[in-house]
């Protein structure tokens, strides 16, 4: 089950790419066209970057300039504990509107995920569990306060008996 929850993040993040460079491409095919017009004694566009996934606090910024990804994190004050920095390269250049989600690292019986501070995105890629249940483990914790034990996530709706035992190695309270 764990394998199958990697590859759809990874199948994810893949999707990401593709639509972004598609994006990219189509948008420069027609610039070079003709097809959209530029004007260059105007004042350049404002870049949007919506920053997610494993930072600090998620923000939608709007930049005057092109910036690296790590200044963007510094903007949003800085990386989750558990943010997968293996994954991309912190001195890439975002030069146009786009969604930056920074990934988290995929959760391990040696790096398990808090129930009581996991961020939503992270607990979604414990095996057993999803993003529906992610986010009703976060509003139970937000409700009701931390989580004493494991065993404790079994009152949030959705978590089956079989759901905790696929996941309950992944966690901690």
């Amino acid at each position: 089950m764990a394998a199958s929850t990697q590859s759809r993040y990874w199948l994810i993040a893949l999707g990401a790419v593709i639509v972004v460079g598609a994006a990219l491409y189509g948008e420069n095919y027609w610039r070079n066209r003709g097809g959209i017009e530029t004007d260059s004694s105007e004042p350049a566009q404002a870049i949007l970057v919506e920053v997610t996934g494993a930072v600090v606090t998620p923000k939608l910024l709007k930049l005057s300039q092109p910036k690296k990804i790590a200044e963007l994190v510094a903007l949003c004050d800085g990386y989750h504990t558990q943010a997968d920095l293996s994954a991309f390269d912190e001195n890439t250049l975002i030069e146009e509107s786009t969604v930056l989600s920074i990934p988290f690292r995929f959760p391990t019986s040696t790096s398990p995920v808090s129930l009581s501070n996991g961020a939503e995105g992270q607990i979604a890629l414990v095996p057993g569990l999803d993003e529906s249940i992610a986010r009703r483990i976060v509003k139970e914790r937000e409700n009701h306060g931390p989580f004493l034990a494991i065993e404790d996530v079994m009152r949030v709706e959705g978590v089956t008996r079989d759901r905790f035992d696929q996941a309950k190695s992944y966690l901690n309270p």
